[in-house]
């Protein structure tokens, strides 16, 4: 029981008590790079670093099951090159990385989540940065570093049918569920997603809509809209999302107040605070006047706007960018496929991306222009399928593109595009919405 040191003198230093954790019965050590050591042991994990004296260790710091490492005592741990301290325990992997905060964010991998490896007896990492598991009984798991963590109904997600993300004022990102046709909940998404909150939608509206991506959302003054199959619900008054499940809508606009269907595809908040509205027709509430006006009888499929205030809205095989000096409509002539379009993203460096239905994705590298450019990607230049449903961005710049067939990485930079797979932790082929949270984490 307990760690001993062995000195360059000889003599050995005991460390029999209070380690706790890991409480003596010490499994599995790893350094922490700068001269002090991990320990890991049947009730968790220790940081011992060097006392004043130079020659004793203290413990700086503990962690255990209560913390949020995985449960069944450690049995082996490694460094990263990141510098996280990855600890493999009897139901799963636990990783501890110190790039935020006072204290390490905790990340855990347990069964449910693919891994099923029983008492994770070695770690290895390779020159990739992947994480190769030895497990007791259930052979060898690889855990990409670019890898993702699926989150089912057994960590809190209410149904499999998420339909859209959304942030808040305060930038907290959470997804909005179709729980039944009258049900609506969002989870707030953290390192896992937190406990449903219920929109309190009126009983008597029964269909919560078709509509997927750009749905519920809070606008700029703290007002939150959410789309149903009958009208559009307006909260007033109400600060926090939390606070949805007891409030009262202040408005319902349907068709009596100008919406040209009471089935809502989805909503958008331009710069101005003017909320557009897809409804088997395109209309615009305008927050001056109070007043909805019809713009087009075709309802389009995206809305999105570039860093100038020009709003871009997209049906089939046409992009309409409307700004104070008109209306500007880009079709296949200028590069737009003749797709369905699914997605607008505006990217950190100011481009506009195109998800289309089946036609790729395209990039305007100058969407102020009076002839802005369309570059397409397609599965010509190696993406894995032309249905593109959705984008988002890391911190880096990098843009992941939800496709039919998972997942794609291109790098605008280099051209370089990775495809994620089932491997890589990902659930199901067909992606449908994404977003990036406050702490750079992809969803």
């Amino acid at each position: 029981l307990g760690l001993i040191r062995r000195n360059a003198d000889g003599s050995a230093d005991r460390y029999l008590g209070p380690v706790t954790p890991p409480a003596g019965n010490v499994r599995a050590l790893a350094s922490d790079g700068k001269g002090g050591l991990w320990v890991g042991g049947a009730e968790g994990i220790a940081h011992l670093v060097p006392a004043t004296d130079g020659r004793r260790f203290v413990v700086a710091e503990q962690y255990s099951a209560s913390d949020g490492l995985t449960e069944g005592g450690v049995y082996s741990m490694v460094r990263a090159s990141d510098g996280s301290i990855v600890a493999g325990a009897a139901y799963g992997v636990s990783r501890l990385s110190f790039d935020s905060g006072p204290g390490p964010r905790i990340e855990t991998f347990r069964p449910r989540q693919g891994l099923e490896a029983i008492k994770v007896m070695d770690l290895a990492e390779d020159h990739s940065g992947n994480l190769w598991i030895a497990s007791a009984g259930s052979g060898v798991w690889r855990l990409s570093r670019d890898g993702f963590t699926t989150f089912t109904s057994a960590d809190g997600v209410p149904a499999p049918y998420c339909v859209s993300f959304l942030k808040d004022r305060q930038g907290r990102l959470f997804a909005s569920t179709h729980v039944s046709p009258s049900e609506t909940v969002l989870n707030e998404l953290k390192t896992s997603p937190s406990p449903a909150i219920r929109i309190n939608i009126p009983a008597s509206i029964v269909g919560r809509g078709w509509g997927t991506q750009q749905l519920t959302m809070q606008d700029h003054l703290g007002d939150w809209w959410a789309p149903t199959g009958q009208g559009l619900v307006r909260f007033s008054g109400v600060p926090r999302a939390e606070d949805l499940s007891r409030a009262k809508p202040s408005a319902i606009y349907t068709t009596k107040d100008g919406l040209s269907h009471n089935e809502i595809y989805r909503i958008f908040e331009d710069s101005r605070g003017d909320i557009w509205v897809s409804a088997h027709g395109l209309v615009r509430w305008d927050r001056a006047t109070g007043r909805i006006s019809l713009l087009r009888k075709d309802g389009p499929g995206a809305f999105g706007q570039d860093a100038v205030g020009g709003v871009w809205v997209g049906w089939n095989g046409r992009i309409e960018r409307w700004r104070k000096d008109g209306v500007r409509t880009f079709g296949p002539k200028d590069g737009v496929p003749d797709s369905d379009i699914r997605s607008i993203f505006l990217d950190s460096r100011e481009r506009i991306w195109i998800a289309t239905a089946d036609g790729g994705v395209v990039r305007v590298d100058d969407p102020a222009a009076d002839k802005p450019t369309f570059t397409l990607h397609t599965k010509s230049q190696g993406l894995a399928s032309n249905q593109i449903n959705c984008l988002t961005e890391d911190r880096w710049g990098r843009i992941y593109l939800g496709t039919g067939r998972g997942v794609d990485r291109l790098d605008p930079e280099t051209g370089r595009i990775r495809h994620f797979t089932t491997a890589d932790g990902r659930a199901g082929n067909e992606i449908l919405i994404a977003d990036s949270d406050s702490e750079g984490g992809l969803w």
